[in-house]
């Protein structure tokens, strides 16, 4: 009877883990695809600044 208790308990432990790591992944993957998306905004937002900057009159040397 403690032996099959302690399996059910070992089991269901198991399976939480592997619940937790799957959620963990999710979370992982999700975090990245939000920041590759945010990183892409900032080189769109500053390729408008660099362009707004050579309008105003600077070179391009002075950008950088």
């Amino acid at each position: 009877e403690n032996k099959r208790r302690y399996r059910a308990r070992r089991k269901e432990y198991v399976s939480d883990l592997e619940r937790r790591l799957a959620e963990a992944r999710e979370q992982g993957v999700k975090a990245t695809t939000e920041v590759q998306s945010a990183a892409r905004k900032v080189v769109e937002e500053n390729g408008q600044l660099r362009d707004l900057l050579r309008l105003a009159g600077f070179a391009d040397e002075d950008i950088d």
